[in-house]
């Protein structure tokens, strides 16, 4: 199975953000047409929209395993759940958007703020857990921002600028990260599902 490990926000932070995305990026008004241009065609090519994935497609990819066998993956959860007992807890917040570029589609991104350190620090721990077992992990960078939108080809500047000013600030409630989720997908369109929950730190062992 294809597995990878998200922070999951919780639904209504993730529809707020949404909601604003959306509102940006909804096309402005058309100009009513004169009576002498009524049949005539568009000079202007409308831009591609740009789609917004369904909340529940939303989360934070902090290290991705590739293709394991079932025993691997409950090795892998093991361990994570044994040593996560003593990591952080960080609280953040959606405050701001980007284009991420390491994406093999440029992404429109939520960013995070907050204790951006520990989620780091919770990244980094994975990582040194996943390798101490020998299992397959990739090695992109961690970047504490939420895809939400495959970017058409050419960019699009003027949408990312306008969900930039429309997420600016303090966008919803800040949230703190009890737990990881293992999350499986057979196909990029399919639904995430959660294959194991790792509780984050002592105080949070008693996530279900």
């Amino acid at each position: 199975m294809i597995l990878f490990a998200a922070v999951v926000p919780p639904p209504p932070v993730v529809e707020a953000a949404l909601a604003r995305v959306r509102r940006a990026l909804a096309p402005a008004p058309a100009p009513p047409r004169r009576w002498w241009q009524r049949g005539g065609r568009s000079t202007a090519e409308a831009a591609p929209p740009i789609e917004v994935l369904p909340a529940d497609r939303v989360v934070l990819t902090v290290a991705r395993f590739g293709n394991l066998t079932t025993p691997d993956a409950h090795r892998l959860t093991s361990a994570l759940v044994e040593a996560a007992t003593d990591w952080s807890t960080p609280t953040v917040r959606i405050a701001g958007a980007s284009v991420w570029e390491s994406s093999r589609i440029p992404q429109l991104a939520l960013d995070l703020s907050g204790d951006l350190d520990g989620l780091h620090g919770i990244a980094r721990d994975v990582r040194a857990t996943v390798q101490g077992l020998g299992l397959f992990l990739d090695r992109r960078d961690f970047r504490p921002s939420l895809p939400v939108a495959p970017l058409p080809e050419g960019g699009a500047d003027d949408e990312v600028a306008a969900v930039a000013a429309a997420v600016a600030g303090e966008v919803g409630e800040p949230f703190t990260v009890t737990h990881l989720s293992l999350l499986r997908q057979a196909t990029e369109t399919s639904p995430l599902l959660e294959h194991a929950r790792v509780p984050l730190s002592s105080d949070a062992a008693g996530c279900v």
